[in-house]
């Protein structure tokens, strides 16, 4: 939802959002993530690590949609 209103026009949906089993720990948890989009782009993947799963989710989807962030952001500009 943050990345919504940050940049409305942004295509991209989460798809999933899993942890990653084998890495990390309970402190430091590693999680994977796939946005689809609406239209005819690819998927994006993402995958991270973060001081609890909030984070690790979080950094694992801006992760994936950085390309994407930097473009919407320079078109605004």
């Amino acid at each position: 939802d943050a990345v919504q209103h940050f940049t409305p026009t942004l295509e991209y949906r989460i798809a999933w959002v899993r942890p990653v089993e084998g890495e990390g720990n309970s402190d430091n948890p590693v999680y994977a993530v796939q946005l689809d989009s609406d239209g005819a782009s690819p998927s994006l993947y993402g995958l991270s690590r973060g001081a609890g799963s909030y984070e690790a989710a979080a950094r694992a989807t801006l992760q994936a949609l950085n390309r994407t962030l930097a473009l919407e952001l320079w078109a605004a500009g």
